[in-house]
């Protein structure tokens, strides 16, 4: 058995999930060791699973999408994780705190916008974003520890949605351009 830092974590065991297994692997290992080091990952802030539903609620609602079911992990089961054909996530008791509730609404977020799954830069990006938008997590602290750690991810400003801001862009140049105003008699 290796050091914890080079285990595959628990849920790629779980073949329903969509992960790409080969080419996330690196990714995600990093991603788990630098929200290790922030320390809010491993311990439940919540009795009940009350909270952490408020707190996915809030996110997609942020990110504009209906919110997902939020679960008690099945007994024996000692992992949190998004399971994108139930749309719902499935906490262990151990994880019900904000960090670890916006992780999973995060795959829910890229699963749902982009069609993208596992723990890439944009699923980072989406992540970060909804951690500083607690108030609870300074940005350039999270910018500058996953650059430390080799995480890769993309700038909140790159997760609008592409054809929202060319249609924004485009209706913006639209009532700009002076109009013709035409003749009355």
């Amino acid at each position: 058995m290796g050091s914890p830092k080079t285990e595959v974590p628990v849920e790629y065991g779980n073949k329903r999930t969509s992960h790409n297994y080969t080419k996330d692997i690196p990714q995600a290992l990093k991603v788990y060791d630098w929200e290790e080091s922030f320390g809010y990952s491993t311990y439940q802030m919540f009795p009940t699973l009350s909270q952490p539903r408020r707190w996915v609620k809030w996110a997609c609602a942020k990110f504009g999408i209906k919110p997902v079911k939020v679960l008690p992990q099945r007994k024996g089961q000692i992992y949190s994780w998004y399971c994108a054909p139930r749309n719902a996530i499935y906490l262990y008791k151990q994880h019900y705190n904000v960090w670890t509730v916006l992780h999973e609404t995060a795959h829910a977020i890229t699963e749902k916008k982009w069609g993208v799954s596992g723990h890439g830069k944009r699923f980072v990006g989406v992540l970060m974003q909804l951690l500083i938008w607690t108030g609870l997590y300074p940005k350039t602290a999270l910018y500058a520890s996953a650059k430390a750690a080799g995480v890769k991810f993309v700038k909140s400003g790159w997760l609008k949605d592409k054809k929202a801001v060319r249609r924004k862009a485009s209706r913006k140049r639209r009532s700009s351009k002076p109009t013709k105003r035409s003749k009355t008699r």
